[in-house]
C-alpha cells in the first residue's frame, strides 16, 4: 500500500468520525397502546394493556378512575349520585356525576348545554366552550366532570369541564307544568342548593327541559312575555324566538326552566332550545 492511498484511508475515517459527531439525537415519548384487553367483575372494570393503559375511563357505583392520562397534579373529583347531591356543595367543589342525560345538544347553544336526571328529578346547568361539546345530541348520556360555581342569574352549574359521551338514548321529554311552577320554590339554603324565582311554588325544577301553555301579555323590552292567567308571568329572550308574537296568542312552549335576575329580583325564564319549541 502506498502512503498516498494510506493517507486516503486516514482522511476518510476522520470526515466519518466528525460527520458521527455532528449528528444530534432524539428520544420522543412513545407507548404501546391497547393490547391487554379488559378484566371486569361485578364492580369494577378495567382497560389494561402492555404499555401504557389506553386513554378513558372506568367507574362503579361509587368511583371514577381516570386510565392513562398524563394530566400532573390534578386534585380528585369528589364523585356524587346525583344533580341534587351536587347541588347541595359549595363552589369551588371539584365533582364527578356519571349517567346523567343531555337535554340539549352542541348545536342549540353555543357555549352551554344542559343534562338533567335520567327521571327528570333535576337538571344543571353546563359551562363549557364549543369544542368541548363535539358530537354532543340531544338524549347523549354523558359523565363530567367540573368545579360548581353560580352563574351572575343566581343559577347553579359546572364550570371548566371534562365531558364524557358513553352512549345514547331516547331524547328525554319536558315535563309539563302550569306557569306558576315554573322555577319552583327555594331548594335548600342560598348559597347552597338552588333558588327559585320570587314567590315561587313547588320543587324545584331550575335546569330541566319543561313544557308549559300559556298567552302573551304585555312585557319588558328584549322579552316575549306570557301568562296562563295565573299572574305568574314567565319570560322568554327574544333573541331565541324565531316569529313574532302579538298580546293574546296563545301559546305553546318547550325550554329550559331558568331565571332572570331584574334588578336582584329574580323572574321565571324558559329559554326555548330552537325555533320547534315554541309554537301558537
Amino acid at each position: 500500500m502506498t502512503r498516498f492511498r494510506l493517507f486516503q484511508i486516514i482522511a476518510m475515517l476522520a470526515c466519518l468520525q466528525c460527520s458521527a459527531w455532528a449528528q444530534s439525537y432524539n428520544v420522543t415519548w412513545s407507548s404501546i397502546n391497547s393490547s391487554g384487553g379488559v378484566m371486569s367483575g361485578a364492580a369494577y372494570k378495567v382497560n389494561g394493556s402492555v404499555g401504557q393503559a389506553a386513554a378513558g375511563t372506568s367507574k362503579s357505583v361509587n368511583l371514577f378512575h381516570w386510565i392513562g392520562f398524563w394530566s400532573g397534579d390534578v386534585p380528585n373529583p369528589i364523585p356524587v349520585s346525583s344533580i341534587k347531591a351536587a347541588k347541595c356543595m359549595a363552589d369551588g367543589t371539584f365533582v364527578s356525576i356519571a349517567g346523567q342525560i343531555a337535554s340539549t345538544s352542541s348545536e342549540d347553544f353555543g357555549n352551554r348545554f344542559w343534562i338533567q336526571d335520567p327521571n327528570r328529578a333535576n337538571g344543571i346547568m353546563v359551562l363549557a366552550p364549543a369544542g368541548v361539546l363535539d358530537g354532543l345530541a340531544r338524549g347523549s348520556i354523558v359523565n363530567v366532570i367540573g368545579t360548581l360555581g353560580t352563574a351572575p342569574n343566581g343559577v347553579r352549574c359546572f364550570t371548566g369541564p371534562v365531558v364524557f359521551i358513553t352512549s345514547s338514548t331516547t331524547p328525554p321529554n319536558p315535563l309539563g307544568m302550569p306557569g306558576k311552577s315554573i322555577g319552583g320554590a327555594d331548594f335548600g339554603i342560598s348559597p347552597l342548593g338552588q333558588i327559585g324565582p320570587d314567590s315561587g311554588v313547588g320543587l324545584n325544577n331550575i335546569g330541566l327541559l319543561v313544557r308549559t301553555w300559556s298567552k302573551v301579555i304585555p312585557g319588558d323590552a328584549g322579552f316575549l312575555t306570557i301568562d296562563d292567567g295565573s299572574g305568574t308571568p314567565i319570560r322568554i329572550p327574544e333573541r331565541a324566538l324565531a316569529h313574532s308574537y302579538n298580546v293574546g296568542d296563545f301559546v305553546t312552549l318547550i325550554g329550559i326552566s331558568d331565571l332572570d335576575n331584574n334588578s336582584g329580583s329574580y323572574q321565571r325564564l324558559v329559554i326555548p332550545r330552537n325555533a320547534e319549541d315554541m309554537v301558537p
